[in-house]
């Protein structure tokens, strides 16, 4: 994603913007804690002073961060990406001041952050429901065969497996209520009257697990996906506001979890259970806790695998042109 942003590659994991980036997470998910939270509800608590009001200190310095580290990635930016292609729109003059580094931080937070954390669920699911992860390799053995890796093009073919996916995000969501919005005008809802400027939340953990939507909703059943292939998930939102990165997150998700599979075995390590255990988290948002390992399959599919990435394309310079080149081309 930080190759998509600014054309570079983060190739080491102690480089220096993988440290800068990943401290702004840690910072930035201290700071989305359950009193930050409350702000979004009861907005009036802004008007207390600064000392009664801890979070206006943090805010502060995780706006400063966030100013600095995208800065920085700018001036340091390759060719053709993403961030020159939005500065550069008509849109962007529009943005009030600091809108346009907020905008940037949200696209690599939201991307990255996200499928990050989701594939930790989705390898937990693995682990746990071994009976679903044989299937999900039968039907990648019998639609892509044991000769090359799964392709984007492969992915009409593999119901279970969307199905799969489709679970882990009703099951073990990555957000159990939504992002805070405003009603722009009145509104009334099962007998309730709602006045313009209200807070409205989401309750996703409610709409997933809602009898209504789902059968017997607190069983791990990816077969309920093809059984009802219109059903949706609350997790991306709803509305003008949902998420506007689906589809490029459900791509990222169903090709990562797609290879693993087919190269793979994922096996659950001790004291691995359905608990929703988390390694870190907040108000907004939980990372699992994963204890499970990599088996390889078979020794032809590692031969497979390490010739793809030999003749995969690696120059930043060329991944970049190919992309702006095929923007360039799409219908305005």
């Amino acid at each position: 994603m930080y190759l998509l942003l600014f054309g570079k590659r983060i190739v080491h994991p102690d480089a220096s913007e993988k440290q800068e980036v990943d401290g702004f997470l840690r910072l930035f998910v201290g700071a989305n804690g359950l009193s930050d939270s409350l702000l979004d509800i009861f907005p009036f608590l802004n008007s207390l002073p600064e000392p009664f009001a801890p979070w206006k200190a943090t805010g502060k310095r995780v706006n400063q961060e966030m100013k600095r580290i995208i800065s920085t990635s700018l001036e340091q930016r390759r060719g053709w990406n993403w961030s020159e292609e939005i500065i550069h729109r008509q849109e962007a003059s529009n943005l009030p001041p600091g809108g346009l580094q907020c905008l940037l931080l949200e696209l690599y937070l939201a991307s990255s952050m996200t499928v990050y954390i989701i594939l930790q669920f989705l390898i937990k699911a693995c682990a746990l429901h071994p009976e679903a992860l044989k299937q999900m390799q039968t039907e990648l053995d019998t639609v892509v065969g044991d000769q090359r890796l799964p392709t984007f093009d492969d992915e009409k073919n593999l119901p279970y497996l969307k199905g799969f996916i489709n679970e882990v995000l009703r099951y073990y969501p990555l957000v159990t209520m939504g992002v805070p919005r405003t009603t722009t005008q009145p509104d009334e809802y099962m007998g309730y009257r709602i006045p313009k400027g209200s807070i409205v939340v989401a309750n996703n953990w409610g709409l997933d697990r809602d009898e209504e939507r789902h059968d017997r909703p607190d069983e791990f059943r990816p077969e309920r996906w093809i059984e009802r292939p219109g059903s949706r998930v609350a997790v991306f939102g709803f509305g003008r506001r949902a998420c506007s990165g689906e589809r490029l997150g459900r791509a990222s998700l169903f090709i990562v979890l797609a290879r693993c599979l087919w190269g793979y075995d994922i096996v659950p390590r001790p004291n691995l259970d359905d608990t929703q255990q988390l390694e870190s988290g907040n108000a907004v948002f939980s990372v699992p806790v994963v204890n499970a390992g990599f088996r390889l399959r078979s020794p032809e599919r590692r031969e497979i695998m390490e010739k793809e990435w030999l003749v995969a394309e690696k120059d930043e310079g060329k991944i970049m042109a190919d992309l702006e080149a095929s923007v360039s081309r799409r219908p305005a």
